[in-house]
């Protein structure tokens, strides 16, 4: 089955956005446990969060002024 790029762009975007999310959400328990890990999770984030805005500006329409 074929899939849009752009919706395989969205599809993409979402996973990243909800691995991040589950990410964030044991954050603090991981910090408590070991910082050292908590600081790679943290550089991780860092990443995922950008590869997911890189992603998402291939389909996101500039707003007029």
């Amino acid at each position: 089955m074929e899939v849009l790029t752009h919706d395989a762009i969205d599809l993409m975007t979402t996973a990243i956005e909800k691995t991040v999310g589950t990410m964030r959400a044991v954050h603090d328990e991981v910090d408590e446990a070991d910082a050292t890990s908590a600081d790679i999770l943290h550089g991780i984030l860092e990443k995922l969060e950008q590869q997911a805005w890189f992603l998402s500006a291939e389909t996101r329409n500039p707003t007029q002024r």
